[in-house]
């Protein structure tokens, strides 16, 4: 049963992710290349992905597993901030209507452990699927230097005039992040702010999405997240890429990972 899960899993990420270019030989499932032999995930890692994640592990090793429940997401952060978000603890990560939002409530170190896990996962289904691949290859979290160069690479000039557009169109209300943009009057209300989908607003020229608000992101450096949340102000985190700290998991928190090719 665990077998077929995972083959599932994988195989439709592998075949709809492989580039159709001729100048590329395998495109990591889930990535979107930046340079030769180093990939970008196109979008925070999602409740779904996560979800699948944990039916792979309690199909391997049994839903009282210690590595089963060591994976576990912490749906109490949502009571951190304030009591607005409540409802969350119950259904953000378990309804299906939020399958397609970052995943939150997570360490670093269950990121790496998933980091980890979905390298010997891939590995293993491109093998059993027979598809041409890398020997050597890891999927891991950036360092905070790589998303800062990353995050500089912008828009490309197509994407540029979209934006031009909107802005024309909604002024200081053309809103390109899901992020906090000014100081909030008495009638602030917190639910009004929360994270979107993981492929909201315009990606960058890679087809990056949301390397700026909606959730800020762990990096391989423990304790520091970058990029900003709905919860952070704009001129805090853009342009400057200022970091933000933390100690345990966030509601605000989540990560992506790069993939590099080791060995070709």
């Amino acid at each position: 049963m665990k077998e077929i899960i995972l083959m599932a899993f994988l195989a439709s990420h592998i075949m709809s992710t492989l580039s159709p270019s001729p100048t590329i030989d395998f495109r990591p499932p889930g990535t979107v290349e930046i340079v030769d032999n180093f990939f970008y995930d196109a979008t925070e890692v999602r409740n779904a992905d996560w979800k699948e994640y944990l039916e792979i592990l309690k199909a391997e090793e049994g839903s009282t597993s210690p590595t089963y429940l060591s994976a576990l997401p912490d749906t109490k952060v949502w009571r951190k901030s304030d009591l607005y978000m409540e409802p969350y603890v119950t259904s953000y990560f378990s309804h299906p209507s939020y399958a397609d939002y970052p995943d939150v409530g997570i360490t670093h170190a269950q990121a790496g452990n998933y980091c980890k896990w979905r390298t010997q996962a891939v590995s293993k289904m491109l093998t059993k699927l027979n598809v041409s691949a890398p020997e050597n290859f890891i999927y891991r979290l950036p360092t905070r230097i790589e998303w800062e160069l990353v995050a500089e690479d912008g828009y490309d000039k197509k994407q540029q005039k979209l934006i031009a557009k909107k802005i024309d169109k909604f002024g200081e209300s053309a809103k390109l992040y899901n992020m906090r943009f000014s100081e909030e009057g008495s009638d602030y209300n917190p639910s009004l702010y929360a994270p979107a989908p993981a492929r909201s607003h315009l990606p960058n020229k890679h087809g990056i999405y949301n390397l700026h608000g909606n959730i800020a992101e762990m990096v391989a450096e423990p304790g520091i997240a970058v990029g900003g949340s709905f919860r952070h102000y704009h001129n805090e985190i853009v342009p400057t890429n200022m970091s933000l700290s933390y100690e345990e998991p966030q509601d605000w928190l989540g990560f992506r990972c790069v993939c590099e090719i080791i060995e070709k």
